[in-house]
């Protein structure tokens, strides 16, 4: 049994090239190395603004069966990628797929008879903090318009700056007080974290730590070109904390090496 357990261990540690002990759990599945993929079939708008009968259906591929699909931040998820009986607004559905890996379709519109919108959307570069933006047109509806953003206050303000990427939960309500809420997702852009000023200051105090990640007993993470090979390891690993195992890394830390590998893990 000991022999066996030996075994696990070295071939965890030449699949990961990052494990510093051994574990009788399964090495969880990678998501950032899945081929799982969401695509929007068909949108049907509504009727008029205060009708819900819009629809969206969603088909998801490859990745590992069962798939479960969300409708925007929901928890409760349903078997299948069809959503009915949907007021005006814009949506996300996610599915996530057998592996616990997640895929998103965003900004799916559904507009009514009385009531459409136009939405201009810039993506947040910046790694830390946010500088996403939206602005939000009425095409159709009852002037004059009044907007909000995460349940504040409505004011005739129809745009939005210094958003994170991910969703964000916009009213609009027309004279009428007929409202809508729009779930716009901001996507994430290219932020030019560097190697060499913010990622390796931090590997050299932190993963190289006590000779962990030194070139001794695991790969030397100091070494760029050791970096980039194990760059997705890295923030997997760093993101679940289970690395570095002494000492612990600040949540701006974490984010600037996700950051880094989403840039593509570059030596700038």
């Amino acid at each position: 049994m000991k022999v066996i357990k030996l075994i696990d261990c070295v071939l965890i540690f030449a699949v990961i090239g990052l494990a510093s002990s051994c574990s009788n759990d399964p090495a969880p599945f990678n998501c950032e190395l899945t081929d799982l993929t969401i695509a929007l079939s068909s949108n049907t708008n509504a009727t008029n603004c205060i009708t819900p009968d819009g629809s969206i259906l969603v088909m998801a591929n490859a990745g590992k069966e069962p798939y479960t699909f969300f409708l925007n931040d929901q928890t409760n998820g349903q078997p299948t990628g069809e959503f009915t009986a949907l007021a005006a607004g814009i949506y996300t559905v996610s599915v996530q797929d057998g592996n616990g890996c997640i895929k998103s379709e965003n900004n799916i519109t559904i507009a009514a008879q009385n009531f459409s919108f136009l939405t201009t959307i810039l993506e947040d570069n910046a790694c830390l903090g946010g500088n996403g933006s939206v602005i939000i047109d009425v095409a159709i509806g009852n002037p004059p318009y009044s907007y909000n953003i995460s349940d504040g206050l409505f004011t005739e303000n129809n745009s939005f700056s210094g958003l994170t990427s991910g969703n964000h939960s916009i009213g609009v309500k027309d004279v009428d007080g007929c409202t809508v809420t729009l779930t716009i997702t901001i996507p994430k852009g290219k932020s030019n974290t560097s190697w060499s000023n913010s990622i390796l200051p931090i590997v050299e105090t932190t993963c190289s730590k006590s000779k962990c990640h030194d070139g001794i007993s695991h790969p030397d993470l100091r070494l760029y070109p050791t970096a980039k090979k194990f760059a997705l390891q890295m923030k997997s690993e760093t993101k679940s904390k289970n690395m570095p195992r002494e000492g612990s890394l600040t949540q701006s830390q974490i984010d600037l090496i996700g950051c880094w590998v989403d840039d593509g893990a570059l030596d700038n």
